[in-house]
């Protein structure tokens, strides 16, 4: 549950951030 947040979170910040998805 909590890593699909996790998750969900980093995938946005990466996109601001103008990076590659997550390695997960």
């Amino acid at each position: 549950m909590a890593h699909t947040v996790q998750t969900r979170h980093i995938k946005k910040r990466t996109s601001v951030l103008g990076k590659p998805a997550v390695p997960c």
